[in-house]
């Protein structure tokens, strides 16, 4: 059964990750997405949100295969666009990967920034995926480090009910998100690797 056409948290705001599960998000009927494609891995990140904007701009000129746009010109990051509309709820599709937990962690600090309140925020977790590459087609006796996971891996239906079921969490493991992120974008990486 085909869920494609639903809306889906129409007036909310999704933010999500990573381009495919954006576009699977449009299929599914959303109108508001924010995509926070930063691939925090890699380079620098600043606290100050302007800061963290012109010092990936600086970095991202540097690279010659490196690109923070997409093929229309686009920046892949607008979290921390000025056109954003926060309308609630906020709704954050994240998988388990580290890259997708950093942006988690970047996006509950601004969150927090732009005063809006924890209860309107849902975090829509995700398990990977086995089978939707081709290293991985059954699950591996030791849990591979893979920073590439996708909400879009998922398949219609399951993205569906996890949103139906998505609660706000509570105001500790969002604080604490917003501490890892201080603690990861610290100039003293010690607190980072403590926490």
């Amino acid at each position: 059964m085909s869920m494609q056409g639903l809306p889906i948290s129409v007036g909310a705001t999704h933010v999500v990750f990573d381009t495919p599960a954006a576009e699977r998000l449009v299929k599914l009927g959303a109108t508001n997405i924010v995509r926070a494609l930063e691939s925090l891995l890699m380079g620098p990140s600043r606290r100050d949100p302007l800061e963290h904007t012109r010092t990936r701009e600086t970095w991202f000129s540097s690279c010659e295969e490196c690109s923070g746009r997409d093929e229309s010109g686009e920046s892949f990051d607008r979290l921390y666009s000025s056109d954003v509309r926060w309308e609630p709820p906020v709704v954050l599709w994240v998988t388990e990967s580290f890259d997708d937990r950093v942006n988690l962690w970047r996006t509950c600090s601004w969150l927090r920034e732009q005063g809006v309140p924890w209860n309107d925020v849902l975090v829509v977790e995700f398990q990977p995926v086995y089978g939707t590459m081709k290293r991985f087609p059954g699950p591996p006796r030791i849990p591979p480090f893979d920073c590439c996971g996708s909400v879009a891996h998922h398949p219609d239906e399951v993205l569906l009910d996890r949103l139906s079921k998505a609660r706000p969490w509570p105001v500790e493991r969002c604080e604490r998100a917003v501490r890892l992120w201080e603690s990861y974008v610290d100039e003293n990486p010690l607190p980072f690797v403590e926490s």
